[in-house]
């Protein structure tokens, strides 16, 4: 939008920095997105409303980038914090039932896979079938698994993890 007659060119926006958006250290930004990855897909879509809403607030300031953003996902998450935490100490009965909700689903969260189920799942679930189709107990199972392959196991996890995968296993094959 460059003004030929006035020979004037528009004044530009500056592109902030994300210390200036958040206001906020390093390491508390970075423990907002690691809690950020663990919520639930539904807690996640209100701080992305809650993350548009900012960004528009910002646009008015600064011109659009990455670190805006950022920086808007950031104050969102710290936002939602601190709404958690305020709603903890309110006893009143509105903000009571929203407060357990959110408890609700933060406790329903699925874990991830450890690492002891993702090496039994990409590596010893075939073994362990045809180990079991041939004969072998549990705790056979497991010596063998220690013996010849250096994994560890109990004969207790070795079962959940084996009835799970066969349980997947039927439903890909349409048994």
């Amino acid at each position: 939008m460059y003004n030929e007659k006035e020979n004037i060119k528009p004044k530009e926006k500056p592109t902030p920095k994300l210390s200036q958006i958040t206001q906020l250290s390093a390491e508390h930004r970075r423990e907002l997105l690691m809690g950020f990855a663990r919520m639930t897909d539904e807690e996640k879509l209100d701080v992305l409303d809650l993350q548009k809403f900012l960004m528009r607030q910002h646009l008015n300031e600064w011109k659009f980038s990455p670190a805006i953003a950022l920086g808007a996902l950031v104050e969102a998450l710290a936002k939602r914090q601190e709404s958690i935490y305020v709603l903890s100490k309110k006893e009143s009965k509105g903000d009571g039932e929203r407060l357990l909700k959110m408890r609700i689903q933060s406790l329903l969260r699925e874990k991830g896979e450890g690492k002891k189920e993702k090496q039994y799942r990409t590596r010893f679930h075939s073994l362990v079938c045809d180990l079991r189709s041939g004969g072998l107990g549990w705790r056979k199972c497991c010596d063998y698994l220690k013996k010849y392959h250096r994994f560890e196991i109990s004969y207790s996890r070795l079962r959940v993890l084996f009835e799970k995968y066969q349980k997947f296993g039927r439903l890909r094959l349409g048994k």
